[in-house]
């Protein structure tokens, strides 16, 4: 699934408000991480561009190296489309069963161990530069890095574990140069750039949806008009119809009337003369006929 298409089914919820407020603690203890993610967007948004960047640099490590993390975020970016697509889309629920399935989503496949690492992450960087210099070294500092304890025998590994150690708290170590420091400040800027573009991301989705709603609602009222007038003006017309229908029929009545009736004879001399007037030029003079 991609972000436009999450966008738009979060968009479309009932349930819109309420997934703009929940919430995903995603803590990495052991590196010293700790994200609070707000919205369902924004969760989604976090695994599949962690997947999508664990895919990316899986082409520059061996096979096997970070797997619990590519396989985690592989496995959340799935579940995060299988919530909006089984849950989010049903309108069956209420916001606490769709708080109570997302808590169970977070438990199984959203909480990392402390094997997990962000694909961005400077300890990665970190180890992958150690990694291409000497395996063992490596081991070391994913040792230290994962809290788990120092492997004593090897002494390279003890010098990759001390590094780790060194690279961790580097801002008071002078083993460390001044770029190294500045990576962090640099991450800590990304990380508070990214919160704002995630209250971006959940402002965008309720200004589209009243966007809408507002469209909406004038099409309507639109619509409602335009259908009051098209009636009114066929009650006109239906009105107008039965009007002049009744004065056809009324006329035609009269009509017939008058000329089932007799007619007077003073009438009929009147118009017997009329004829003679007309006609005395002509050469036939027709004969007036009075009634008796």
């Amino acid at each position: 699934m991609e972000l436009q298409e999450a966008r738009k089914i979060v968009k479309d919820s009932s349930y819109k408000d309420f997934l703009n407020t929940i919430e995903l603690p995603f803590n990495l203890r052991h590196i010293n991480v700790e994200y609070n993610i707000v919205g369902i967007i924004n969760i989604f948004k976090f695994f599949k561009e962690n997947d999508e960047q664990w895919t990316d640099r899986k082409k520059e490590l061996d096979n096997n190296l970070f797997s619990e993390s590519v396989s985690f975020f592989t496995t959340a970016r799935t579940y995060i489309d299988e919530f909006i697509n089984t849950h989010v889309k049903n309108e069956s629920y209420d916001e606490s069963g769709l708080q109570q399935q997302f808590t169970s989503f977070t438990r199984h496949y959203f909480s990392p161990s402390q094997h997990v690492f962000t694909a961005k992450s400077p300890e990665i960087d970190f180890m992958i530069k150690l990694q291409a210099e000497n395996t063992n070294i490596f081991n070391g500092a994913f040792l230290y890095f994962t809290n788990q304890g120092m492997n004593n025998s090897d002494r390279s590994s003890i010098n990759g574990y001390l590094l780790a150690y060194e690279f961790t708290h580097r801002e008071n170590s002078v083993l460390f140069s001044r770029r190294e420091t500045d990576k962090r400040y640099i991450s800590d800027i990304r990380n508070k750039i990214e919160n704002l573009e995630n209250d971006y991301q959940n402002n965008v989705i309720s200004l589209i949806k009243n966007i809408e709603n507002d469209y909406t609602k004038n099409n309507d009222f639109q619509s409602e008009k335009v259908s009051k007038s098209r009636k009114l003006l066929a009650d006109w017309l239906h009105y107008k119809r039965n009007k002049f229908s009744s004065f056809i029929n009324h006329t035609d009545k009269s009509l017939k009337i008058f000329l089932i009736l007799p007619i007077p004879n003073s009438l009929v001399f009147k118009i017997n003369i009329a004829n003679y007037l007309n006609s005395k030029n002509q050469s036939n003079i027709g004969k007036i006929e009075l009634s008796n």
